[in-house]
């Protein structure tokens, strides 16, 4: 049965030796926040379709001014979403625990109050 923040986008399964591969070339972990930022935001249309921008604990909330603008759900995956739910004109990209740090470089860029 369909819930919620759950779509038919393909998970790609990792071995430990991936992951370790990962950990080692993974030197820019200062700036994935801020690359995730830049990326949710071309993916929203750009800084000019965002018109409302919060969070919860897990959750990017996300009001757009043209939701036709905004990218698929594989998009936002491949940049870190667990998923997209998408109601309207509004928008919640699941990230979790790392959200107010995403949220925050977002508005940085965007220039939006927090």
């Amino acid at each position: 049965m369909p819930t919620p923040g759950r779509g038919d986008a393909q998970a790609k399964l990792y071995t430990k030796s991936d992951f370790k591969k990962g950990a080692a070339v993974g030197e820019e972990a200062n700036t994935s926040e801020d690359s995730q930022a830049l990326a949710f935001i071309e993916g929203l249309g750009g800084k000019e379709n965002i018109a409302l921008l919060t969070n919860c604990a897990t959750r990017l909330r996300v009001k757009v001014h043209y939701p036709e603008n905004v990218a698929e759900t594989e998009f936002f995956q491949h940049h870190g979403a667990v998923n997209v739910v998408r109601n309207g004109d509004s928008f919640q990209i699941i990230v979790g625990l790392t959200v107010p740090q995403v949220r925050e470089e977002m508005s940085q860029h965007i220039r939006l109050p927090t």
